[in-house]
């Protein structure tokens, strides 16, 4: 990259911070570059990411490549649900997509964001995906994404909160979304600050049958 490219780059991050400075304080609706409205706060980095270029490239980039029109997917640690709405693109109107977030004001922005795009072919599944059925404590977390059973060291100073919610393994999540016999679930997606083994651990039957791709 030449000298010239690096500054212009530079300069773009900064305009870019300073555009979202000036967002509302309460959020506002904005359209990403993958052509999503999403429901967006000043001050989040991942909402920046949304905003003007992407949180994940290398999966926006490698996931449409396994993941075709028909297919059932699987977003376990929905966040706001970007992952899920590329998903659900992805798979099409024939396809599904199952997406779980126990964080009530993640969820909620989920659906919000799911109901601006009119995708109609996607389960949002609120409560933990694990090993057992039960109930387990969960911290909330002042920033929307890093909610969480088991919360690390950087996540403990913006706890507000520990709640009980209910605990599936996502086995049983996928079975009460009826999929037909036929469906395949070719990718599964796991972001669950800490707990990706024990969603592994309540989803044996799904990675026996299945063999999806997992990111």
């Amino acid at each position: 990259m030449s000298l010239a490219e690096r500054i212009e780059r530079a300069l773009r991050r900064r305009w870019r911070i300073v555009r979202q400075l000036h967002w509302p304080a309460e959020g506002m609706w904005r359209r990403t570059p993958d052509g999503l409205w999403m429901f967006l706060r000043p001050g989040d980095f991942f909402d920046a990411c949304y905003a003007y270029s992407s949180p994940d490239e290398s999966y926006r980039q490698f996931m449409p490549r396994v993941v075709r029109p028909g297919d059932w997917a699987i977003d376990a640690g929905g966040q706001k649900g970007w992952y899920a709405m590329l998903l659900a693109r992805a798979v099409g109107p024939a396809g599904h997509v199952l997406t779980i977030e126990p964080d009530p004001a993640a969820a909620d922005l989920l659906r919000a964001n799911v109901e601006r795009n009119r995708i109609a072919n996607l389960t949002l599944v609120r409560e933990s995906a694990g090993e057992a059925t039960g109930e387990v404590e969960f911290s909330l977390n002042e920033y929307v994404g890093w909610s969480s059973r088991t919360p690390n060291a950087t996540q403990q100073s913006s706890v507000k909160q520990r709640v009980s919610v209910a605990m599936r393994p996502l086995d049983d999540m996928l079975a009460d979304c009826a999929p037909p016999a036929a469906a395949r679930v070719t990718w599964i997606k796991i972001d669950v600050e800490g707990g990706e083994a024990e969603v592994l651990r309540g989803a044996t039957r799904l990675l026996s049958e299945h063999a999806p791709v997992l990111w």
